[in-house]
């Protein structure tokens, strides 16, 4: 509900923010764009080769299930109601150990393409004022990758260890719920701090002072329902959200259909294969 109301206030002061713009003659004279080379005081964020923290995690889960296999029930539970009663049984198998693991794949595969999103992203430089805009981006970049890589890592552990302890009778649904729901309240609560310091693009880290009236530039025809970002004339895949906090993509160029139709594609392979599991 709360994603619904947002997107539609985002919707209604759009309009009335383009209403204003015809009324008054707002339009930028020229279209202004910026490269800055060799700023080395912008902070970077950390490479994709931190993703490997992913592997130990996924071995632990492995050894963990291998070890608890021989004495785990005969008849594991795998589906409970709103009271926590367990309404479904599977006999113990290979899936016991093959689904945690799957599941910690599929999340890591979620967190590692955000990742590599926010490196490849088109850089939401400011061209009056370059050197500052780029700090201030670097400086959200890097905070949303780390936040990525450590709020990610252990989301994940924590999912795929509490399942295959629930499965295996060693912890109870009230200890496993109560698990997953304070890591993900923490995980949330991270995010939004975040965004609350940094701003969309680092914005809330610089007063970004105007030095005279003229718009810089005027890109609305570009973002579609001002979620959708659509330009066949900008090379970039990846860049900043317009409205809300984060990253998305140029649906104009062809490599984002299929990414997003490949990633659609293993979304629905880790689906069948968990009710291949179940």
């Amino acid at each position: 509900m709360p994603p619904v109301v947002s997107l539609a206030l985002m919707l209604h002061y759009r309009k009335r923010v383009e209403v204003i713009k015809r009324e008054e003659g707002w339009k930028a004279e020229r279209d202004e764009a910026v490269a800055l080379i060799g700023f080395e005081e912008a902070p970077v964020p950390p490479s994709l080769a931190w993703n490997v923290v992913y592997v130990p995690i996924v071995l632990i889960t492995l050894a963990i299930g291998l070890a608890l296999y021989p004495s785990a029930p005969d008849m594991v539970p795998t589906h409970f109601d709103f009271a926590g009663n367990v309404n479904q049984w599977t006999p113990k198998g290979p899936a016991l150990i093959a689904f945690p693991l799957l599941f910690e794949v599929f999340m890591a595969a979620c967190f590692i393409f955000s990742h590599w999103m926010t490196i490849r992203s088109k850089k939401d430089i400011d061209p009056a004022r370059p050197a500052i805009s780029a700090y201030a981006y670097g400086a959200f970049a890097r905070a949303e990758c780390i936040l990525l890589l450590v709020g990610g890592s252990v989301l994940t552990a924590v999912l795929g260890f509490v399942m295959i302890l629930m499965m295996t009778e060693v912890l109870s649904l009230f200890v496993t719920m109560a698990l997953i729901f304070a890591t993900t309240v923490i995980f949330v609560g991270a995010t939004i701090a975040v965004s609350i310091v940094y701003g969309q693009s680092g914005s809330r880290l610089i007063k970004r002072l105007e030095e005279n009236g003229d718009i810089i530039a005027d890109n609305d025809e570009h973002w579609k329902a001002g979620i959708f970002y659509w330009n066949k004339d900008d090379a970039s895949l990846v860049l900043p959200k317009r409205f809300g906090v984060g990253w998305t993509m140029n649906w104009a160029r062809p490599a984002t259909w299929v990414i997003v139709g490949g990633f659609a594609l293993v979304s629905i392979a880790f689906v069948v294969a968990c009710l291949l599991l179940m």
